[in-house]
């Protein structure tokens, strides 16, 4: 019979998050705190793609 290793609730708490402060150079270099890694990943790649989005735009703005 083999024993299974007991399980301690303080060894799996979730580690807390500090605030990061993102910067969004798309909305005039508008500033949040976000607390959810996730949505500070998200936040960051939305601003990358709205520079993106906005430079191809003035590139072919006389295109028709």
């Amino acid at each position: 019979m083999t024993t299974q290793p007991s399980f301690d609730p303080s060894e799996h708490v979730e580690a807390e998050h500090q605030p990061t402060l993102v910067v969004m150079e798309s909305m005039n270099n508008e500033a949040f705190y976000v607390d959810d890694p996730l949505d500070v990943e998200f936040l960051r790649l939305a601003d990358k793609f709205q520079l993106k989005a906005s430079k191809i735009a003035v590139e072919h703005a006389g295109d028709k």
